[in-house]
């Protein structure tokens, strides 16, 4: 028999699945042909970011639930969170920026045609609603800028919700209650206004956080009545069989409103990581390079776009492909040989590492402690050894 452990303070099994979904998202966002797009699995790449939203709520239940008590928490939770968003999302929205001039310089001097219209999305307006992180809160008509950040946007003003909500309900069932119908009114408000997937982000992007983040409370709440409870060795087997049938979900599934279910399959996995600590997927979890992984998740995921642009116009330019209708977008994409877009796809992740590996050192690290060191609330740079599935910072 085993006994669940308590988390104290950091879930590495659930660090590591934040990177390997970072990951995914970056392949899945490479713009020429490559063997990966016809992996279903792949063109179900999209779903990770609920993944990423439901892990939101779950981690920030457990280390702020208590701690929202006045409005001086609020700030302080707010301002916190901030630090942890912020910084890196302005570096790239800058680097964005640049792009677009670079873009009118090279029409005005060369001749070169883009892809899209100069300054017609991203452009003084979208910047400014980029600094306010409010360019995917229903502002615009398409994504602007860093296209990942969509999710930035929407989820720093969940936050804002998620400690108003905690602040001002004086009781667990009461939170339970309201947490309850935030998930389901935000699931059917994407329904009912005609969205047949998840993949929803610039418009109506803010309900679908809504509901996975306050899933992901509610998963917490479970975790924390059954994490004392004492179960078999056999259990340690759920989790695998948990990301298994994960695996066969985004392999199999039809499109369209098969997408509601993952946010619930994404809260499954994570309730048995942590819940049943003792397991193989947990120990390949945390491993040391899987835990670096889900470190630099965060830089993963806001450098890989640019990092996919410049190599998109490298092949472009330098190679000249013709061009293919993609199978996860619909739209025309570069389409070089087999081996081609291999090599460029592996050699674009394996940039986007190296960045996101000194973005997090030189960027993501400093803001957030110099974030920490303003309200006088101390942060480390280290994360402590790994005892088996304790937890992870977010």
């Amino acid at each position: 028999m085993l006994e669940a452990r308590q988390n104290k303070q950091f879930f590495y099994s659930l660090e590591s699945m934040r990177g390997v979904a970072a990951l995914v998202i970056a392949i899945f966002h490479i713009a020429w042909w490559n063997p990966t797009m016809s992996l279903h699995f792949m063109q179900s790449g999209y779903l990770m970011v609920d993944f990423f939203f439901v892990l939101s709520g779950f981690v920030i239940f457990h280390i702020y639930n208590e701690k929202l008590n006045g409005p001086a928490d609020i700030g302080k939770f707010m301002w916190l969170r901030w630090g942890r968003l912020f910084p890196l999302h302005l570096v790239f929205l800058f680097v964005f920026a640049g792009i677009e001039i670079a873009k009118y310089f090279a029409q005005e001097r060369f001749g070169l045609i883009p892809n899209t219209p100069l300054f017609s999305v991203n452009n003084p307006e979208s910047f400014l609603s980029g600094i306010f992180l409010l360019h995917s809160m229903g502002l615009h008509d398409q994504l602007t800028f860093n296209v990942p950040s969509w999710s930035i946007s929407v989820e720093f003003y969940t936050y804002l919700l998620f400690a108003a909500i905690i602040y001002l309900t004086r009781s667990r069932t009461t939170y339970v209650i309201l947490a309850v119908l935030l998930v389901f009114d935000a699931f059917i408000r994407l329904y009912v206004a005609g969205k047949t997937s998840l993949d929803v982000n610039y418009d109506l992007g803010f309900f679908r956080c809504v509901g996975g983040f306050f899933l992901g409370t509610l998963v917490y709440l479970v975790y924390q009545r059954i994490r004392q409870t004492v179960v078999s060795s056999a259990a340690a087997m759920i989790p695998v069989l948990v990301m298994l049938a994960t695996i066969v979900f985004l392999a199999a599934k039809p499109s369209g409103m098969w997408d509601y279910a993952f946010p619930f399959i994404s809260a499954a996995l994570i309730l048995s990581l942590t819940a049943l600590p003792y397991n193989p997927l947990s120990s390949l979890l945390e491993t040391a390079p899987l835990r670096w992984l889900g470190r630099i998740s965060y830089s993963i995921y806001m450098v890989h776009f640019a990092v996919i642009w410049v190599m998109t116009q490298v092949m472009r330019l330098g190679l000249q492909p013709g061009k293919v209708t993609s199978p996860i977008s619909g739209e025309p994409i570069l389409n070089p040989d087999i081996l081609t877009g291999s090599v460029f796809a592996i050699i674009t992740i394996g940039i986007c590492l190296t960045i996101a590996h000194f973005t997090y050192r030189w960027i993501e690290l400093p803001a957030r402690n110099l974030a920490a060191d303003l309200i006088g609330k101390p942060v480390t740079n280290n994360h402590p050894k790994p005892v088996p599935s304790q937890s992870a910072s977010h």
